[in-house]
């Protein structure tokens, strides 16, 4: 074998490492990326050199391979439908077995339904389930951190975290972690109960005193009781384009307490400055520095 044949050789083998590659990252892009992956997809081939002659028989198994994928495609596509939110964008989708799916801001939300099967799969964000009763294809919600199975029941699925959190509204879920089989672990959760999974697997459950403050994103609003300015700020940057951001670390620990818009970040930060001795200083019309407030000021 020539030095020639080595090189050719070694390329077409890192060509196909790169296309498996390719193909692997591309289920995960953005659907705001889908135009610009047609462009690629679309865009003329490099020319073959000239002593590249396929013969019939490999002209015709491509054909075949072509025409498959394309038939296949379709099928692929009425599948599985993908949800994304933006910052500040929620999303209320009304699934094909009579289900109800409300989308958190900044989400990316993967659904699967078939005669078998409803599979959700959330890959960050969160989402709250009005689950439709039907006891001949189980409803699952999977994360990266764990798996929800649920019969007829509303719950919550909060994955903004590294931790995975589920609230249970109404019925009954199976929260399991879904690490390997010697550590795996499950939690049935009955209404009014939050079931906890760290990125570890452990699970833990607890019934707060309320459900509100994990649910009233639905209802538009933000609720804090108690939790640190640096937490509460993470939540209202979350659903507002206008961003807070603490630049006095001596603040991040104070606690926070009160209902608020979604969105309204302007209003969050006179609701500070009126409680603390907080300065609220705007930087840009989509930027905000948080400190403590000097005598001068």
């Amino acid at each position: 074998m020539s030095n020639d044949d080595i090189f050719n050789h070694r390329d077409e083998a890192a060509g196909e490492l790169d296309r498996d590659r390719l193909w692997d990252e591309l289920a995960f892009y953005p659907a705001e990326l889908d135009p610009q992956l047609s462009e690629i997809l679309q865009a003329p081939l490099t020319p073959q050199p000239a002593w590249f002659q396929p013969s019939a028989f490999a002209t015709a198994a491509m054909l075949l391979i072509a025409v498959g994928a394309w038939l296949l495609l379709p099928l692929q596509a009425s599948n599985t439908q993908t949800y994304q939110t933006t910052r500040g964008e929620r999303m209320v989708v009304n699934l094909a077995d009579g289900s109800v799916m409300q989308i958190n801001s900044g989400s990316v939300v993967w659904v699967q339904l078939d005669e078998h099967q409803r599979h959700i799969n959330i890959h960050r964000g969160e989402a709250l389930f009005d689950v439709f009763r039907d006891e001949q294809r189980r409803f699952v919600v999977q994360t990266p951190n764990g798996r929800v199975e649920a019969l007829g029941t509303r719950f919550n699925v909060n994955l903004y975290q590294e931790e995975l959190i589920v609230t249970v509204a109404e019925g009954r879920v199976l929260v399991s972690n879904e690490m390997q089989a010697s550590s795996r672990g499950s939690e049935v959760a009955t209404q009014g109960q939050q079931v906890t999974v760290s990125p570890g697997g452990h699970i833990s459950s607890e019934r707060p005193a309320s459900l509100q403050p994990a649910l009233a994103w639905v209802e538009g609003k933000v609720i804090f009781r108690g939790e640190t300015l640096q937490q509460a700020i993470e939540q209202v940057n979350r659903h507002s384009k206008h961003r807070v951001s603490i630049i006095d670390t001596r603040i991040a620990s104070l606690p926070v307490y009160g209902v608020f818009n979604l969105g309204d970040s302007l209003g969050f930060l006179s609701a500070l400055e009126k409680s603390y001795n907080i300065h609220a200083m705007r930087e840009s019309v989509d930027l905000t520095y948080l400190a403590y407030r000097d005598r001068g000021q």
